[in-house]
């Protein structure tokens, strides 16, 4: 029992990762900086990369994902100022916010999975 309960933990907060992973795709045209090529360039990277692990993720492939979707958050986090488009408030509050969302959600399952177990680690 406990060990589906982790599951399912695991699967939401993955899933929730997803969902920050899409909403990376579709800022550029929902915030209104996709005439900037810099800032959505990045979200488009950041998108496509987090979205994938949270889709290898939720098909319970090895869970090396949380790890790398920690590390994309806080460089996805990072990137107005490490490629340069800090300027655009749009994009920045969006990197920063939705790159943080993931680190933090990664974070946590990774402490959720080290706690409470689960299946398959």
């Amino acid at each position: 029992m406990a060990a589906a309960e982790s599951n399912a933990a695991s699967n939401r907060l993955d899933f929730i990762t997803l969902v920050l992973g899409l909403a990376f795709l579709a800022a550029p045209w929902v915030l209104g900086y996709g005439g900037n090529e810099r800032a959505t360039a990045s979200s488009l990277v950041a998108g496509l990369a987090i979205a994938a692990c949270a889709v290898i993720a939720l098909a319970e492939l090895p869970h090396l994902f949380e790890e790398v979707d920690a590390i994309l958050g806080v460089i996805a986090a990072a990137s107005p100022w490490i490629v340069g488009f800090a300027n655009v408030p749009h994009a920045a509050v969006a990197h920063v916010a939705l790159g943080l969302g993931v680190a933090v959600l990664s974070l946590g399952e990774l402490w959720w999975e080290r706690h409470h177990g689960h299946v398959g680690v």
